[in-house]
């Protein structure tokens, strides 16, 4: 096997799932077989599959078990990696130590809060916590006061998007909130909103 294509099988760091977690998902798929499931040494792989170029799209590669001639797709771990991340920032709040190399770097705030992990560092601002491991003190974001309406449900979903259009076209703040002819939308409200959706780009 090529090294470029043993690459493939080496496992990557998963901190969003567990400390110390690695992930990798190219091992043979069939649960008969004895090598389901991922191997304990990369230089494993090399014994146990041949990689070889798809019949069908010739830009993808696939790779065959030794074993039981079952053959699957090769993925990218890395890139598998980051769609998890994506979705998972889209499902939940995100928040992570910001120093490089810290053994918290990938962990979410909100999914591993303890003493061994995350905890509070400051009595007068609740946003603020400390890294366990590392020292590190950030924020892990204000509450915008965007709350919704029960008479229209819809009502800040509505002005979000207006505003987006606005900012995409290059208004003024004033400009916007005439045209939005919202009571309900102040600047301060308009301008928590344009944070919010700065976030939301920033996710995405």
């Amino acid at each position: 096997m090529k090294d470029i294509d043993l690459e493939a099988f080496r496992p990557v760091a998963f901190p969003e799932i567990g400390p110390d977690k690695t992930f990798n998902a190219n091992f043979c798929r069939n649960p008969m077989c004895p090598n389901f499931g991922p191997a304990a040494d990369l230089d494993d792989y090399a014994d146990r599959y041949s990689v070889v170029r798809d019949d069908v799209i010739r830009t993808d590669r696939r790779y065959v078990c030794k074993t039981c001639r079952l053959s699957s797709r090769l993925l990218s771990n890395e890139s598998l990696h980051a769609a998890y991340v994506w979705f998972k920032r889209q499902s939940i709040p995100f928040a992570t130590c910001p120093a490089e190399g810290c053994g918290n770097a990938g962990v979410n705030v909100f999914e591993h809060w303890g003493p061994d992990r995350y905890w509070y560092d400051n009595r007068n601002r609740s946003d603020i916590v400390r890294c366990v491991k590392c020292g590190t003190r950030f924020s892990i974001g204000q509450a915008l006061r965007l709350h919704g309406d029960r008479a229209d449900p819809k009502g800040m979903e509505r002005r979000l998007t207006a505003i987006f259009k606005h900012v995409r076209l290059g208004l003024g703040l004033r400009t916007s909130i005439a045209l939005l002819e919202d009571p309900a939308v102040s600047e301060p409200t308009y301008l928590r909103a344009v944070e919010r959706l700065s976030c939301k780009m920033l996710d995405y």
